[in-house]
């Protein structure tokens, strides 16, 4: 980040065509969210890995209903300073606020549900949108694997070009998924549905305001076989979704740690929080705390979950040092510290 600061080679936040469809997604004037368009993050396109010779722990990152690969870039960051290499994309299934979907970057913005939610024709577009997600999530897995494999030989994949670095450098075997609202049915979708095809490839999950609604009875049913860190704001919580999650944490065979962040809501995990504040509160999707420093507690929380899982730590351990990166006001729980007793073997080995 600091090199790219020095040769003023900033990427820019997003374009102005995301920043209106953002604006319409949550229904405010253009105007508002203009300024999204002349931003900067420090990130620099084409930029090499540090030199070395470790290998990298990944997160797959999957954003909520109207975000896009920059929503959260204040996360995405903080996850790379601590030594993750962060994949995150924007969604082509119609959630994101705007998208120029493959196989001919057509411009695809975000796409409406057929109907009011809860009703079978929603559930069935939202399902639909899982599955596409769960498509995506593999090709990117697959092209993680091409890049650590093969570098920037374009021969193999034309998109490899200047990924010389990445040979070799991306621990395939230490893949963590993470997501937010929707993303985080995604990653939950991913690991329960029974036709998932990369279910295997991740180590833990961090789930953040996780809407369970779009999710199959035979997921909910299921049982999460890697730990997972449970993050709610409590101003965006109600009892359906609890209840679902708490089904979820019940059934689980491996640690499941659960965090509800009282006087938050649902946007204090992307940038929108930090970004527009008084937008925010104006519209009632700030939360009462702080949300910049709160932001920053999220960030640590996901960042210290992630490494006491890399760790071997058991679920107590694991609260504990999401607990201790939250500090007072919010408590972190332990709610299965051990993997459940006749499916310990199977866990672990999801977790190996």
């Amino acid at each position: 980040a600091l090199r790219a600061r020095r040769a003023g080679r900033h990427l820019p936040y997003t374009d102005t065509t995301t920043a209106k469809a953002a604006a319409a997604f949550a229904g405010i004037p253009s105007l508002i969210m203009s300024h999204l368009a002349l931003g900067r993050f420090p990130a620099a396109p084409g930029a090499a890995l540090t030199p070395g010779s470790e290998r990298l722990p990944v997160v797959v990152f999957s954003h909520g209903l109207g975000g896009w690969a920059s929503a959260y870039s204040n996360l995405v960051l903080h996850l790379a300073s601590e030594g993750y290499m962060v994949a995150v994309f924007t969604h082509a299934d119609g959630t994101a606020s705007h998208v120029s979907a493959p196989p001919a970057d057509e411009p695809l913005p975000y796409q409406r549900p057929p109907g009011p939610t809860p009703s079978p024709e929603v559930h069935a577009f939202r399902q639909s949108q899982l599955q596409r997600r769960t498509c995506e999530v593999r090709w990117l897995l697959s092209f993680l694997a091409l890049a650590n494999d093969h570098g920037g030989n374009s021969d193999k994949d034309s998109r490899l070009e200047g990924m010389h670095s990445f040979k070799g450098r991306l621990d395939m075997a230490d893949v963590a998924l993470c997501g937010h609202s929707f993303g985080g049915a995604t990653a939950v979708h991913v690991m329960l549905h029974p036709g998932s095809p990369v279910k295997d490839a991740f180590r833990c999950v961090v789930a953040m305001d996780a809407w369970l609604y779009p999710l199959a009875p035979s997921a909910l049913a299921g049982t999460m076989r890697v730990p997972t860190l449970w993050l709610y704001a409590s101003l965006w919580q109600w009892e359906e979704n609890h209840r679902r999650a708490e089904r979820l944490v019940d059934n689980a065979a491996a640690p499941a740690v659960h965090a509800m962040l009282e006087d938050a809501a649902h946007n204090n995990y992307s940038d929108f929080g930090p970004i527009a504040p008084l937008v925010g509160k104006l519209l009632g999707q700030a939360g009462k705390r702080d949300s910049v420093s709160l932001q920053r507690s999220i960030n640590r929380a996901a960042a210290a979950f992630l490494q006491a899982v890399r760790t071997g730590a058991d679920g107590n351990v694991a609260a504990a040092a999401v607990q201790a990166a939250f500090g007072e006001g919010i408590e972190a729980v332990a709610v299965r510290a051990e993997p459940r007793a006749g499916v310990a073997g199977a866990a672990a080995a999801a977790a190996a």
